[in-house]
This record gives structure tokens, sequence and C-alpha cells, in this order.
């Protein structure tokens, strides 16, 4: 194994291991109950986390997309520094000051900016923007929602974060050439915006911007871990199917 073809997991939501022999990356690390324990027992995980703490103790980058309790999980970030200390956590300005006030070391958290970052030998990570559901900017002037293009030497991978399709994305995006993207494909619509569920692009525009993005890949996230903001692994199955066949599927078992 080497540093181009990293083993990837999705852990559930839209969190998503990447690793390598030189250590892992985490985007988007959800591994707790703490959306249930804070707004109900009707968002309890469907499915229990495929790892523990202890099994990320190879972690050396935490890489968060925003502010929101599924993405940004206090909890589960102290739980993993428990076993990686050094890891550098790099997150829009929002998420950074939500991570320090549970006590998270200064030292740790990074600005997550739009160029290169390195994070292992032969991995880097460029921040890129994301519409959750607008899109919306920091006091400073950063990105309050963010998604992350990932380079393992000449593989790249786009992890879209929260978002709907728009096209500053992209414009920034594109020129990246990710050929892999784990995009989430939980709708927005009038029901979930009532209960107070910020959804994100559905299958039909997650596959539509795929295509104008030039993936090759499709991976579905942020789709199956709460009852009441699921899509149907057959609803996706039938969109790739019947519109979009070109574009490779692949679901995290």
């Amino acid at each position: 194994m080497t540093s181009a073809a990293p083993v990837i997991h999705v852990l559930g939501q839209s969190s998503v291991r990447f690793t390598t022999p030189h250590g892992s990356v985490l985007v988007d690390p959800y591994l707790t109950d703490s959306v249930a324990e804070t707004y109900g027992e009707e968002l309890r995980r469907l499915r229990p986390c495929p790892v523990t703490f202890a099994d990320l103790a190879d972690t050396r980058a935490i890489l968060i997309t925003h502010a929101h309790l599924d993405h940004c999980d206090p909890a589960s970030v102290h739980g993993i520094l428990q076993h990686a200390p050094e890891a550098r956590i790099i997150a829009p300005l929002s998420a950074r000051t939500i991570l320090a006030e549970s006590g998270v070391p200064s030292a740790r958290l990074e600005t997550a900016v739009h160029e290169w970052m390195p994070l292992l030998p032969g991995v880097r990570a460029h921040a890129v923007p994301a519409v959750h559901p607008s899109p919306d900017r920091e006091p400073n002037g950063e990105w309050m929602s963010l998604g992350y293009v990932l380079e393992f030497g000449e593989q790249r991978y786009y992890h879209a974060g929260d978002t709907s399709p728009a096209q500053v994305i992209v414009d920034a995006v594109r020129p990246l050439a990710p050929t892999t993207g784990f995009l989430p494909v939980n709708e927005r619509n009038y029901y979930r915006d009532r209960a107070g569920i910020i959804g994100n692009m559905s299958v039909r525009e997650a596959f539509a911007f795929a295509e104008e993005l030039g993936l090759r890949m499709v991976v579905p996230v942020h789709w199956d871990l709460f009852a009441p903001n699921t899509v149907s692994r057959e609803e996706i199955e039938i969109v790739h199917r019947l519109h979009h066949p070109g574009i490779a599927l692949r679901f995290a078992e």
C-alpha cells in the first residue's frame, strides 16, 4: 500500500477515513450519539460506529467541513485526541471556535485554506467552498462551510461536506480534477426544512453535479444514519441506473 492508494472507510454520516502507511486522515468524524443526546431520540444512530477511538490512534489530521454537530462533534474529536494527541485539526472559524470552547488545545487547531495543505508524506488537502444552505461567510471572511479535495500521490478525492450544487463550487473543484466524490444525497425539501433539518442535494442533483465536476465515481454519504433524514439505497441505485450509468457508484458496506 502506498500514499497513492489509501484504504478508505466510510464510518457513518459523512465521516470518512483515509489510511496510508504514514497514518490516517479523518474527515468529519462523527463517532458518538451526540446528536441524539442533544436533539432527541429520533436522531439516534441507526447503526453503531464501526470503529473505536483506540482504532484511530494513527490519525494525523482531522478535517472538519462545518460547525453542525454531526460533522463537528467535540466528543468525537476529544475521543480521537486521547489516542492521537498530536493530530492536527483543520476547520473553518465557527468549528474551530466550538472545539476550542470544548477544551481542544489551540495548538491543535488550524485554519482551512484554499490552497494545498501538506498533511502526510505524499498527502495534501485543499479547501473548497460549500453552500449549506447558502454561500455564507464567517465574520473574518472565511467560508462558513467547506469541502476538501484530498490528494494521495496521483489520486484525488472530493469530500463535499454538506452542500447543494453551486457554480462557485464547480469553479473551485474542477481545476483540482478529483476523480471520486463523497457527495451528500439527503435532499433538502419543505418537510425537512419545517422539521429544522438542513438537507443537501438530491440524488438526481448529486449525479448531475458529479457529471459537471468530471467525477468518475460517486460514494453517497449523509443518507443512512438518522431516521428522519434518510434516502433509500434503491432510489440512489435507480437514479444511477436510469440517468447516469457512466459514473461508477460505490456504497460503503
